[in-house]
């Protein structure tokens, strides 16, 4: 007898579409949940569609009833939280500003509105963030050769071809794309944008903050100036960073593009740059024009006028020198930062495209000489440098006799030396404007003809001794000169022997206990040392550690076993935490012109290359080295089959070749380019032997210490006998790891027992006499 009351039986399979239709909800609820928790409104919407296309109910048709109601519940909790976010702190408004701030950076890196768009627009359509698409364009447009199809660089040959949809992923996702929609820049960047959406599922959206700034924070700038951004240093937001980055390398990495995957890190961190809201141009945006001013010129002029007129104040100097300098920069480049197609790296260090140059080897904007160590005006980044190209023009101008009772017209021919010596003349009404117009925000002018500024902060209001050593004085004046700003007083007299007989000075640095006053004295101590040979210093002391000359470089002080009379008596005089201690020789310096870093308030330098110890290209891996075969061969041998010099002027299959071509590579070379790391492109006629390696490149402004990193040069010099045994041309490797336990993993060539061939090594970190820092790939 049945039973009224049991359920009706379901028709046959009824029942597994019921639980089929169920378990696709819930995975439903939580992609729509996922989605409004990484991208609101957008994100839920995102969320569904990804529903409907990977549930089985939801591709048959049948989801739209379940999902409804899930969808409808989440925008209402969306737009609460939303509005409550807002009214509490803020939050909606502080990420729209970071958007903002973000697309801005990328349009004065882009420049071009409508290709910005067309990027963004495939980046709305596939939910991915438009600086990556950006990014990945950007370094195609980069590169030199093996650029790939289309302004995304595809890699046909991965991608394969046809008619996008053709075959398609799991997800729908088009596999292949044709060669005509591989040229455009929407099709592209829709077919990338999904493979890279695809990708992100598995990455970067399992993480709980895939944000491209995850690991950022806003901190107060100076007053009036708003927040900015930057990484926090705090150990939990380093790692959400590092996570985001891991992640998306191993998403970027899948795409089928042109020297991938070597090429996914230098997208990341070009879009994690406009992610937070930076530029990677050189630009004059940051400077604050002093007042408006009628004088016909385009925001970009007015900024270069302002950053030369800021300089002469700095420097002390009187509006007669600013005057003579605007004057000299019109006429020169019309107050724009020139690049020029001879000299290589220079279109990078401008953010005027279009003022493109080919006279000579002149950049910036007073068209200063530079090509290797041919000319003395210095590197392309200091003639490029807004700020320091007015500091070398002015410096020469001050050896100028009289030079401000000159017209200005022979004052700036004095430097400049023109073909067309009259043509200054015609801007001096016009450089008078400006600098009535724009006052100087680093101070006011001075007194041409009086020893004492205006302003008490300026250069001349310390003293030197007139007692002193001449080298001594040269290190005072120099320092008074360009770093008083941040020097309390100079002592000169008394104390140690090389006090007393005026072989020394302390440099007192102002409220050395601040983030400004450090930064004072690791400026001066750089400086000291960039210029050691001109100056004939023996010895500096700075924040408890000692350099000893270009050979040795950096040592502990206090715990190296130096300092012994201040034993149990140590405080920051003692340490040196409070002056920079120069010692000089007896013997005279070599003099010549001083090579200056970039001043407080300069423009970035953008340096490309690896300058400032850190790479900007990949490392290289294992035996890659060009010159490799044949093996054990070197310029000695009897019989060598490929003997010669390497592009780099060193010996193939020697040490130093071997490391310069890792230099090469960890300096952003490319094939089809210049190499960077050359003696010219260095400022230098020769490497030298290994041996010669610290103090040759400590004059090119690169350190020797005794701190690893990975892809810094392990030095030794002549003689070294602790683990690598060294003759007398000492020898040279790469840096590959740095390990926890103390040792250091170095790569190799013509290290016994592998004569003129490659070989890794295990050793003792202290067992390296010095780590040169040219560029490291930790940054």
């Amino acid at each position: 007898m049945s039973n009224p009351d049991a359920p009706v039986p379901a028709p046959p399979g009824e029942s597994a579409g019921a639980d089929q239709l169920k378990a696709d909800g819930k995975e439903a609820a939580l992609l729509v949940a996922k989605g409004a928790a990484t991208g609101g409104l957008a994100g839920a919407a995102k969320g569904a569609a990804q529903a409907l296309v990977k549930t089985e109910t939801g591709r048959k048709g049948i989801m739209l009833a379940v999902l409804i109601p899930a969808i409808a519940l989440l925008i209402v909790i969306v737009m609460v939280v939303s509005m409550l976010n807002t009214g509490s702190n803020g939050n909606s408004t502080v990420d729209a500003g970071h958007a903002s701030a973000a697309i801005q950076a990328g349009m004065q890196d882009i420049e071009d509105d409508s290709k910005l768009r067309t990027i963004r627009d495939a980046a709305e359509k596939t939910g991915v963030r438009w600086e990556i698409l950006a990014a990945i364009v950007a370094q195609t447009e980069e590169r030199t050769s093996g650029k790939g199809t289309g302004p995304y660089g595809i890699d046909m040959d991965k991608a394969g071809t046809g008619t996008a949809g053709d075959e398609t992923l799991p997800d729908g996702t088009p596999a292949k794309i044709s060669e005509e929609d591989a040229q455009d820049l929407y099709k592209a960047g829709v077919f990338v944008g999904q493979l890279l959406s695809h990708s992100n599922e598995h990455t970067v959206n399992q993480l709980q903050n895939p944000s491209l700034d995850a690991g950022v924070t806003d901190v107060r700038g100076e007053e009036g100036s708003g927040p900015t951004r930057k990484l926090s240093d705090e150990d939990q937001s380093r790692e959400a960073q590092a996570r985001v980055k891991e992640q998306y390398l191993v998403s970027l990495r899948t795409l089928p593009l042109k020297g991938n995957p070597d090429i996914s890190e230098k997208v990341y961190e070009l879009a994690s740059t406009w992610a937070m809201g930076k530029t990677r141009q050189c630009t004059t945006d940051s400077v604050q024009l002093g007042g408006q001013t009628s004088v016909e010129l385009n925001e970009k002029q007015k900024k270069i006028a302002q950053q030369i007129i800021n300089q002469v104040a700095r420097k002390g100097m009187s509006e007669q020198a600013a005057v003579v300098a605007l004057a000299t920069a019109m006429q020169e480049s019309k107050l724009r930062n020139w690049w020029n197609v001879k000299v290589p790296g220079s279109e990078a260090l401008t953010d005027d495209k279009d003022a493109r140059g080919q006279d000579g080897y002149s950049v910036g904007p007073f068209q200063q000489q530079v090509n290797g160590n041919q000319f003395s005006w210095g590197t392309v980044e200091d003639a490029m440098n807004i700020s320091k190209s007015a500091d070398m023009f002015l410096e020469r101008l001050k050896t100028i006799p009289h030079w401000e009772d000159l017209p200005v017209s022979e004052a700036a021919q004095a430097v400049q030396v023109s073909a067309f010596p009259d043509e200054y003349a015609q801007w001096e009404s016009m450089a008078r404007q400006l600098v009535a117009d724009l006052k100087p925000t680093d101070g006011g002018y001075s007194d041409p003809h009086d020893d004492e500024p205006a302003h008490g902060d300026a250069p001349n209001s310390l003293v030197v001794n007139p007692d002193a050593h001449p080298n001594t004085r040269a290190v005072e004046a120099a320092v008074k000169d360009r770093f008083a700003a941040g020097v309390l007083t100079f002592y000169d007299i008394g104390g140690s022997l090389d006090h007393l007989e005026g072989r020394a000075v302390d440099i007192m640095i102002k409220d050395y206990k601040s983030a400004a006053g450090d930064r004072a004295g690791d400026e001066i101590a750089n400086f000291l040392i960039k210029n050691s040979a001109a100056f004939g210093i023996d010895y500096l002391i700075w924040q408890d550690r000692i350099w000893l000359g270009p050979l040795q470089g950096w040592m502990p002080y206090s715990t190296g076993g130096y300092g012994g009379m201040y034993t149990g008596n140590w405080n920051d005089t003692t340490l040196h935490n409070d002056h920079v201690h120069v010692s000089v020789t007896r013997l005279p310096g070599a003099g010549g012109d001083y090579v200056y870093d970039p001043v407080e308030g300069a423009a970035p330098s953008c340096v490309t290359g690896g300058a400032h110890g850190i790479a900007v290209g990949d490392g290289g891996e294992g035996d890659d080295y060009p010159y490799r075969e044949p093996v054990g061969d070197c310029a000695w041998c009897e019989g060598s089959r490929d003997p010669g010099a390497d592009p780099w002027s060193l010996y193939k299959r020697e040490c130093v070749s071997f490391v310069a071509w890792r230099m090469n590579q960890q300096m952003g070379w490319v094939e089809g380019q210049e190499y960077p790391f050359t003696p010219p492109k260095m400022g230098l006629s020769l490497f030298g032997n290994a041996a010669q390696w610290s103090s040759n490149l400590a004059s090119a402004g690169y350190v020797t210490d005794n701190t690893p990193k990975a892809g810094a040069i392990a030095w030794w010099g002549p003689g070294w006998n602790d683990t690598i045994v060294t003759g007398f041309a000492g020898h040279v490797a790469v840096v590959k790891e740095v390990h926890d336990d103390g040792t250091v993993t170095i790569e190799q060539y013509n290290a016994a027992p592998k004569e003129h061939a490659y070989s890794q090594q295990r050793i003792k970190a202290t067992a390296v006499q010095g780590y040169i820092h040219v560029a490291d790939t930790e940054n």
